[in-house]
């Protein structure tokens, strides 16, 4: 730990610098390195000439905590003529505590002081930013006697902008604050109670559970939610008429949050309630309705789940597929899979499907994957392709080499059978559950677009030509009219679907497969990728060198060497990356004759692969990389550097890096701390002492703040043994 202390006695010293900005720095690592030897210096600026030295001391003595600061920042904010000093010293106070910090942020969050009417930019108070401070730290310093003072401003209109803050800090001061929350929620004003209800749950208040039960009853239905919320956090069952009551609210967020909670009801009638709930024309309602139902009473929710299956809503079907009970159910797979090859269904509603089909055996699906394999939408596609690779499907690499060579070609999308009497399609957003077996009208129209695309669908089903507007439209709504009519009449939306080659989105994302999900080195898959990377579209070569990287196999080698040379500079950093991933010498002998790539990434990228492997002739690589003119590959050459123990080039890091002071060089000091030691702590103190080297002082000094940190860290002393070197 001696280095550390040393480091810290070096930071003190700069505190007695004639330059602002490095007081500045100083102060402000100080202050995070939590050295409370740090306070006399620190006090010491309080009266700085410059203010943001000021207000950098103030913080840092707020951070470490001392109460000897305490009467010198009491004085700060008595005397301070900037609304931004006396802040930080608020704020300080509040960090620190004791009684009279106590009091003062008492009397700030009660009422305004005078003196703050002389400062704060033009059209802003900034008596407004000290009582959220007040606030704040009144809730962290947990004193039972802020209570009263709290519970008064959410009596106040003009306390609403700190109501979340007061009820939280509330929360913090036990019994006495929990009191005024439960109160609140009682009988606040309205934006308060809901917000008095949402600190119950979130604070864990058990005490609040009898008034959360009262506000249940209100009329604000946002309250109801955000009560029923709490009440589920804390873990509370529902009286059983209060349930019953709240799962017939005229709001549907209330009807929701009511379907996921416990009640004290006999198990028949609760599962009665919620299988009426699985029929709300709300979705998120339906959905929470089928996972109480499978969570609770499984036994008697097969029925519902599985007639679920049908619903319009995603969201809605993937619950209902995933609570369903016990073994696979050979009805509810063929709905799914109705539902999946269905073309006139939403694209989401058939990816949930899809979605819901993994959990059952892979014999029973890998027929319907194989089949949709050629359907219309690209997404449905590669969510087979992915299954069928989860799956281990003895056929999946052969089908991926045919997706990336791009010879898959959608056939005729099947639209599916008509309809069942009384369900509800494409554009109907909800069904309750009797329109299962019983027909039921179309609800009205939502909106003026809904209202013209009704006919023109039910048009282009029938194969009649789409009936004309009589609506009078505005530009808008005559632009969107003929997108839809020209979706119609290319099959989109009518269920005629037309054959698309495979897109090369398609092509990208099935190599993302390769290397992933099951996806191992088949032959014909990596002769597909090498035919990819012999292509001319870049976004292709790109997907298809990084999927050879992850096989790391030999065959690519020769094809990933050949795009070092491409023209295009993301296909050659993919190679780069890849034939470093393989990692054989041959490989990066090939990247070190590629160096230097006239494209900055590539070259960072052909530093890191090549730091990686200790070698002498790499140690020279990465030396000549220090004079790049990008600070990138300056920072990765840096790096490989001291992590492979080369401390004879500690100079020629230092100057490099002296090039960027601006750049975030986080990491490299616990790097020069186990690389270099003494010696890096003595030229960062060179640099500190350089005049001319203004620019490099915030570097120098966080570097140092690194090295502190990184020794307080290391169990073992002040560092740690180095690497092997370069040689």
């Amino acid at each position: 730990m001696h280095l550390r202390h040393t480091i810290i006695g070096e930071l003190g010293r700069r505190l007695e610098s004639g330059d602002a900005f490095v007081r500045c720095l100083a102060a402000q690592a100080l202050g995070r390195l939590g050295n409370r030897a740090a306070v006399p210096g620190l006090l010491g600026l309080l009266a700085d000439e410059d203010v943001d030295v000021c207000c950098d001391a103030v913080a840092a003595l707020g951070a470490l905590g001392d109460r000897r600061a305490v009467p010198a920042l009491l004085e700060v904010y008595a005397q301070a003529p900037l609304g931004e000093l006396r802040l930080a010293a608020l704020d300080a106070l509040g960090r620190i505590g004791g009684e009279q910090a106590g009091a003062l942020l008492r009397a700030v969050a009660q009422e305004r002081d005078a003196t703050w009417d002389e400062v704060g930019p033009v059209g802003w108070d900034r008596y407004w930013d000290a009582r959220r401070t007040a606030v704040s730290a009144l809730g962290r310093l947990g004193d039972p006697s802020a209570a009263p003072v709290l519970a008064r401003l959410l009596a106040d209109e003009d306390g609403e902008d700190v109501a979340s803050l007061a009820l939280t800090a509330l929360a913090a001061l036990g019994p006495a604050g929990a009191e005024v929350v439960c109160a609140q929620v009682r009988g606040g004003l309205p934006l308060v109670r809901r917000a008095a209800a949402r600190t119950a749950g979130e604070q864990h208040l058990a005490v609040a559970q009898a008034a959360l039960l009262e506000a249940l009853k209100g009329a604000d239905p946002e309250l109801r939610v955000e009560a029923l919320r709490a009440l589920a956090r804390l873990e509370a069952p529902l009286p059983g008429m209060s349930w019953l009551r709240l799962a017939r609210d005229a709001d549907p967020a209330v009807r929701a949050a009511a379907a996921g909670m416990r009640t004290d009801l006999p198990a028949g009638s609760h599962a009665d309630g919620l299988r009426a709930l699985a029929g709300d024309p709300d979705g998120p309602t339906r959905a929470a309705a089928l996972r109480a139902l499978a969570a609770w009473h499984p036994d008697g929710a097969r029925e519902v789940l599985v007639a679920a299956l049908q619903d319009p809503d995603p969201a809605v079907l993937s619950a209902a597929a995933h609570g369903l009970p016990g073994s696979p159910d050979r009805r509810a797979h063929g709905i799914l899979c109705a539902v999946a090859r269905c073309a006139r269904y939403t694209l989401p509603r058939r990816l949930a499907a899809l979605e819901a089909l993994e959990a059952f055996p892979r014999e029973w699906s890998a027929p319907l994957w194989h089949e949709l394999l050629a359907d219309e939408q690209g997404a449905m596609r590669l969510t087979c392709l992915r299954a069928l690779c989860r799956a281990g499907d003895p056929e999946a690499g052969a089908l991926l080499a045919a997706v990336l060579r791009g010879e898959v070609v959608p056939a005729q999308a099947d639209p599916g059978p008509p309809p069942a009497p009384g369900e509800r399609t494409t554009g109907e957003l909800g069904r309750d559950a009797a329109a299962l077996a019983a027909p039921s009208s179309d609800p009205p129209p939502r909106s003026t677009v809904e209202a013209l695309l009704r006919p023109a669908a039910a048009a282009a089903e029938s194969g009649q030509e789409p009936a004309p507007a009589t609506l009078e439209l505005d530009e808008s709504e005559r632009e969107c009219l003929a997108l839809v009519e020209e979706n119609l009449r290319t099959g989109e939306q009518g269920g005629r679907a037309h054959r698309l080659p495979v897109h090369t989105e398609l092509r990208v994302q099935a190599a993302h497969l390769v290397g992933s999900e099951g996806v191992a080195a088949h032959g014909e898959v990596v002769a597909a990728l090498i035919a990819m990377l012999a292509g001319t579209e870049t976004p292709l070569r790109v997907a298809a060198a990084e999927a050879l990287g992850r096989l790391a196999t030999r065959d690519a080698i020769e094809p990933l060497r050949a795009c070092l040379d491409a023209l295009d500079p993301e296909v050659r950093l993919a190679a780069v990356r890849s034939l470093g991933r393989i990692g054989r010498s041959d490989d990066l002998q090939a990247i070190y004759a590629a160096w230097p790539d006239r494209d900055h990434l590539v070259r960072r990228e052909q530093v890191r692969v090549l730091g990686a492997t200790p070698a002498p002739a790499n140690a020279q690589l990465l030396r000549q990389a220090l004079a790049d003119p990008e600070a990138s590959v300056v920072q990765a050459s840096a790096m490989a550097l001291l992590e492979h123990g080369c401390r004879e080039s500690l100079d020629d890091v230092l100057a490099a890096i002296g090039r960027f002071p601006d750049r975030d060089w986080s990491g490299l000091g616990e790097r020069l701390l186990s690389r270099a030691g003494e010696r890096a702590f003595q030229a960062l103190g060179a640099w500190l002492d350089d005049p001319h080297r203004l620019g490099g002082h915030a570097l120098a000094i966080s570097l140092l703040e690194e090295m502190a940190r990184t020794a307080a860290e290391t169990p073992s002393g002040d560092e740690p043994q180095p690497a092997a070197s370069h040689g």
